[in-house]
C-alpha cells in the first residue's frame, strides 16, 4: 500500500513528541510551513482555472480497454474445507465431514484453538489455549485453531472468527426512522468508470433497484487512500488531523453519544491507524486477524491424509487462508448488522487488496457486494439503514493507467449513497438535492458533513448559498451544492483537479520532449539523495502527451502559462511515468505535483527495504543496481 501510510503510522509517536507542550516553537513553525504549502498549492497563485467554475471533461471510451479488465486465469480460494466453524451463537465445533473427506477420523487428530487478541498495535498473539472436544462457547470474536495427528504432526491450521456481542459493554439503542444506521463499503482504487465495469450487477442493484444516488462528480483531495479517508471520517486534511488536539473526531462522538455498536473490518493490516484519526480500538475488530496472518508463526494450511494433498493459500494478495479477503471483510460486517440487528450500527468494512495492484480483479466481488446488498434488502436490514459505497481513489498504477480513460478517471473514484425511502418521502428537498449533486463537484469533506447530518439528525431543509457568499470546504450532499463550486472552492489541488481541459499533442513536439527529459532529471535527482544503489534513468521514448494553456489571471495580472501532461518510458525497467509540467511566460519549467510510475515495477527496486518507509515511495523510481 501507499507509502505515506506507513510513514505516518511508524512516525506517529515522533510526531507527539514533537508536537507537546516543550515544543510550541516547533510546533508553531511546523503550522506555519505547512499552511504556506498548502496556500501556495491551493490557491496563492491566483490560478485562474482553479477558482472557474468545474466542467469536467468527456471521458474517451476504448474498447481496447476492456480487454484489460479481462482476468487472464481463474482465481480460487475455496480449495480446502476447514476443519472447524462457528454457529450462530458462538460455540466452536468441529467439522466432522471435512476431517473425514480428507482422509481422517476424529481419533487421529487433536485439535487445539487459542484466542487471538491484539498484541500493541503491530502484532497479535495467543491466549488461552484449548483442546476442541466437544462443542464450545468462545467469548471472543477470533481463534486461531490447529490439528495435529497423534504424532504431533499439524496438518490443519487456520483463523476462525464469529462477531460475539458479549465483548461490548456499552448501552445501546435502538435504530430508529430518524436515527439511522450507517454501513459503509469502501473498495480501494476504484474509479467510478471501473466499478461501472466491473461492478455491473453490484450497481444496477444498488443505484436502479434500490435507488441510491450515484454522485458521479467525486473527486478526491490526496494522492493516496489515507488523506482521502481521513477527510470523509474526521472532515480533516491529514495535517489537520495529526496536529488535532480535539480528542475524538465528531464521527466517532456521536458514535458514543447516540449509542451506536460499532464494527471495523478491513483487509490490509497498516490501512488506518486509529491513532491517527483519534479513534480508540473499535468494539469488533478484525485487526486482530489481520496483523496476526502477517505474522511467520501463523500459518493457514490442510493436509490430507498420508500426505497426498497439501492446500495452502492460493493468493496471498487475494486469499486469507481457504476464502477470499474481500468475502471475509463482507461476512464479518455482515454478521455485525445481524447479530445487533434493531440496534444502532455503525458499520465501516474496507476492502484493499481486490483492486489495488490489479483492477480486473475488481470483478471478483461484484457477485458478493450484490448478494450483501440484496441480502439486507430483502431481511429488512436497509428499512432505517443509509449505505454509502464508495472508493478513495482510482487506479493509480497497474495496466488500466497505461491507457488514457484510466488516467483521466483516476482523479474520479466511486460514490454512491443510498437513504430509506421513508426519509426522502418526509423530507423531499433531501432527495431533490441528490438528484442534482449527481453531477457537481464532490470531495471526501462534503461526504464526511452529509453523514454527520445523518448521525445528527440534521434533515430539515436549509437555504442555498448565495452567490456572493464563501463557500465551506465541505458541504452535506443533502444540501444543493451551487454550480459555481470550483476546485479551488472545495480545497482539490491542481492535481486532482478533473475540471482542466486538455488537447493531445505530438509526442515528438520539442517541448514535450524536453518536458519528458526534465521529469527524469527530477527523478534521478531523488534517487542520488537516496542512500540505496540506484541506477541513473534515461528516456526511451514519450508515449503521449497533453497540452493546457492557462489563460492570463486578470486580478493578479499573472501571465498565460502553458502545462504539458506527459507519459513516457525510461530504462533501465522499462518504468512507464506520467506527470505534470508548467511552463512560464518565461519558458521557465516546473514540475507539478508527484511523478506517478504507472506500471508495475516487480523486484526491480528489492534494495529498498519495505519496512523501511521512509524511502518506500523511491520504490516505483529505483532500478537497483
Amino acid at each position: 500500500m501507499e507509502s505515506f501510510v506507513g510513514f505516518i503510522h511508524i512516525r506517529y509517536a515522533n510526531l507527539k513528541r514533537y508536537f507537546d507542550t516543550e515544543c510550541s516553537v516547533k510546533k508553531l513553525l511546523f503550522i506555519f510551513v505547512a499552511s504556506c504549502v498548502i496556500w501556495y498549492y491551493i490557491g496563492a497563485r491566483g490560478r485562474k482555472d482553479l477558482r472557474e467554475p468545474c466542467q469536467f471533461q468527456k471521458v474517451p471510451f476504448s474498447s481496447s480497454v476492456m480487454e484489460t479488465l479481462k482476468l487472464e486465469k481463474e482465481v480460487k480460494c475455496n480449495v480446502w474445507n476447514s476443519f472447524v466453524y462457528f454457529d450462530n451463537t458462538g460455540y466452536l465445533s468441529l467439522n466432522h465431514s471435512a476431517i473425514y473427506a480428507a482422509g481422517f477420523n476424529q481419533s487421529q487428530l487433536t485439535c487445539e484453538y487459542a484466542i487471538v487478541i491484539m498484541d500493541g498495535f503491530h502484532g497479535s498473539k495467543l491466549v488461552d489455549k484449548t483442546i476442541l472436544i466437544k462443542p464450545t462457547y468462545v467469548p471472543n470474536d477470533f481463534v486461531y485453531v490447529v490439528c495435529k495427528t497423534l504424532n504431533r504432526k499439524t496438518v490443519y491450521a487456520n483463523f476462525h472468527y464469529n462477531v460475539n456481542t458479549e465483548i461490548n459493554k456499552r448501552v445501546l439503542l435502538p435504530d430508529t426512522q430518524d436515527q439511522l444506521n450507517i454501513v459503509i463499503l469502501g473498495i480501494d482504487s476504484t474509479s467510478r468508470f471501473l466499478a461501472e465495469k466491473q461492478l455491473p450487477k453490484t450497481l444496477d442493484f444498488f443505484e436502479n433497484t434500490l435507488k441510491a444516488y450515484p454522485l458521479k462528480g467525486y473527486t478526491r483531495i490526496g494522492d493516496n487512500t489515507l488523506p482521502n479517508i481521513v477527510a470523509a471520517l474526521t472532515g480533516k486534511t491529514l495535517v489537520e488531523s495529526v496536529l488535532s488536539t480535539s480528542g475524538y473526531p465528531s464521527l466517532y462522538k456521536e458514535i458514543l453519544k447516540r449509542k451506536y455498536i460499532d464494527c471495523y473490518s478491513e483487509d490490509w493490516a497498516p490501512f488506518l491507524p486509529p491513532h491517527l484519526v483519534k479513534y480508540p480500538n473499535y468494539t469488533h475488530y478484525l485487526r486482530s486477524i489481520v496483523v496476526a496472518s502477517k505474522q511467520s508463526e501463523f500459518k493457514m494450511f490442510q493436509q490430507t491424509f498420508n500426505n497426498n494433498n497439501t492446500f495452502e493459500t492460493q493468493d496471498e494478495k487475494l486469499c486469507f487462508g481457504n476464502d477470499f479477503k474481500h468475502n471475509i471483510v463482507l461476512d464479518y460486517g455482515k454478521q455485525c448488522i445481524e447479530k445487533y440487528r434493531n440496534k444502532r450500527k455503525y458499520v465501516f468494512m474496507w476492502v484493499t487488496e481486490l483492486a489495488h495492484h490489479h483492477p480486473e480483479y475488481l470483478s471478483l466481488g461484484d457477485n458478493d457486494a450484490h448478494s450483501l446488498l440484496k441480502w439486507m434488502h430483502e431481511t429488512g436490514k436497509l428499512t432505517n439503514t443509509a449505505f454509502v459505497l464508495f472508493s478513495d481513489h482510482g487506479s493509480r498504477y497497474g495496466t488500466l493507467t497505461e491507457h488514457e480513460i484510466g488516467r483521466m478517471t483516476k482523479n474520479l473514484p466511486l460514490l454512491s449513497l443510498y437513504l430509506p425511502p421513508h426519509l426522502k418521502s418526509r423530507y423531499p428537498h433531501i432527495h431533490r438535492n441528490l438528484k442534482y449533486n449527481a453531477a457537481q463537484l464532490t470531495t471526501p469533506f462534503d461526504l464526511h458533513e452529509t453523514l454527520l447530518d445523518i448521525f445528527t439528525q440534521n434533515f430539515k431543509e436549509k437555504i442555498d448559498f448565495t452567490d456572493n457568499c464563501i463557500l465551506p470546504r465541505g458541504i452535506s450532499l443533502f444540501r444543493r451544492i451551487p454550480n459555481r463550486r470550483s476546485c479551488y472552492d472545495a480545497s482539490i489541488v491542481e492535481n486532482y483537479c478533473p475540471c482542466y481541459s486538455y488537447q493531445p499533442t505530438n509526442a515528438d513536439d520539442k517541448v514535450v520532449q524536453q518536458s519528458a527529459m526534465f521529469v527524469v532529471s527530477k527523478i534521478n535527482e531523488m534517487i542520488s539523495k537516496s542512500p540505496f544503489s540506484c541506477k541513473t534513468l534515461g528516456l526511451i521514448e514519450v508515449v503521449s502527451a497533453k497540452i493546457q494553456r492557462i489563460p492570463q489571471n486578470s486580478n493578479t495580472n499573472q501571465r498565460s502559462s502553458v502545462r504539458y501532461v506527459v507519459v513516457f518510458k525510461t530504462f533501465p525497467g522499462y518504468g512507464i511515468f506520467e506527470a505534470s509540467v508548467e511552463y512560464s511566460h518565461t519558458n521557465e519549467a516546473k514540475l507539478i505535483g508527484n511523478i506517478d510510475r504507472i506500471n508495475s515495477y516487480g523486484n526491480q527496486s528489492r534494495c529498498v527495504s519495505e519496512q523501511d518507509f521512509t524511502y518506500t515511495s523511491l520504490r516505483q523510481y529505483c532500478f537497483c543496481a
